[in-house]
């Protein structure tokens, strides 16, 4: 249960950070 959870969080964590990457790219354009 708690792996899941930490699964979870890390997923999220990705997404947020690729979300970031391509708002990043889209300002330099």
């Amino acid at each position: 249960m708690i792996i899941f959870i930490k699964y979870k969080s890390l997923r999220g964590m990705f997404i947020f950070a690729n979300k970031r990457l391509i708002s990043v790219k889209k300002q330099n354009k």
